[in-house]
């Protein structure tokens, strides 16, 4: 896959999320940050869930932002880690955005949040052959 370019439907997507502002995108651990900030994410709006304190996490969160986009993984461990993190984030007056979550494994088609790496790559192959 990394020697064909990144279809419009995906490119578009990726400009759309790396410009929504008013939510944080909530990954679970650094390496879903890296491959995020990879794609071009700013890092001031990627919040990282760190050691399960869920509570603590989101009084923190819920200071800078008022909406959310939880991206755990699309496996069974990541469904259980968003439900129990989703009333976690509304208890603290956040909105968490479900359609969101969805589009964004709908058209990135990753298992894992660390799996958006290979978009990265082709977009860095793309600048270094333009």
């Amino acid at each position: 896959m990394h020697d064909r370019p990144i279809p419009e439907q995906v490119r578009k997507a990726l400009e759309e999320f790396t410009s929504m502002k008013e939510y944080a995108f909530v990954v679970e651990g650094i390496k879903d940050e890296n491959a995020l900030r990879s794609c071009g994410f700013d890092k001031k709006y990627i919040f990282l869930l760190t050691n399960g304190n869920e509570t603590a996490a989101t009084e923190i969160l819920g200071e800078k932002y008022k909406k959310a986009i939880i991206l755990t993984d699309y496996d069974k461990s990541g469904y259980k880690r968003e439900k129990s993190l989703k009333p976690c984030l509304i208890g603290h007056s956040i909105e968490v955005d479900d359609y969101q979550r969805k589009h964004f494994h709908e058209i990135f088609r990753v298992e894992t949040i660390e799996e958006m790496k290979r978009y990265a790559k082709i977009l860095e192959l793309e600048l270094y052959n333009s």
